[in-house]
């Protein structure tokens, strides 16, 4: 998708400096095609998140996890990645409106295809052969995009699909994880 007739960039600060970003997103993707910084002071402005000439947007990353062992810390993590600095955009099913009578999986599936990466919260449910998130990090392989592994429970074992690729550990400190994850997502932007 492309942003066109958007306007670059237009700054605008809240009380701490720091910009405020509300996203704008398609109806039927749900893709981000611009976000509305909006500061305390109640003004407003567009901020295109494609390149000057309306080239592509940025994907998102998909958040993949177990809601029986999973899902607070999902919230958190989802929360903070918004939050910034600098903003990410993440498409997490219990955050993103799914579209009444259409298909839930056919709007998983095409989140997960437009995705950039795909972050899986490894819990001991997320890595049984009977959890729903098995079908994700799945299709996140046959779509081949990345699987990012989220260690969250120290037992939780990976899946032999997933064997060698660097975890990053949310076991005891979440804050030195959350700065892992992001020095991550700006290495595959």
């Amino acid at each position: 998708m492309r942003s066109v007739g958007l306007p670059r960039v237009y700054e605008r600060l809240d009380a701490q400096n720091a910009p405020m970003y509300v996203p704008v997103r398609s109806g039927l993707s749900g893709e981000c095609l611009c976000a509305i910084c909006v500061p305390t002071d109640g003004t407003s402005g567009l901020i295109s998140l494609g390149d000057p000439s309306g080239g592509a947007q940025v994907a998102h990353y998909f958040l993949s996890y177990s809601t029986i062992d999973g899902n607070d810390f999902a919230l958190r993590l989802y929360d903070e990645l918004r939050a910034g600095p600098p903003p990410i955009d993440v498409w997490m099913d219990k955050r993103h409106r799914l579209i009444p009578g259409a298909d839930w999986q056919d709007q998983v599936d095409e989140a997960i295809r437009s995705c950039r990466a795909l972050l899986l919260v490894l819990t001991r449910d997320s890595v049984t052969s009977q959890s729903v998130v098995r079908r994700e990090w799945m299709r996140a392989l046959q779509f081949k995009k990345p699987v990012v592994p989220l260690l969250l429970h120290d037992d939780a074992i990976e899946p032999l699909q997933l064997v060698g690729r660097q975890q990053i550990p949310f076991v005891t400190d979440f804050e030195a994880g959350l700065a892992g994850l992001r020095r991550h997502v700006a290495w595959l932007d």
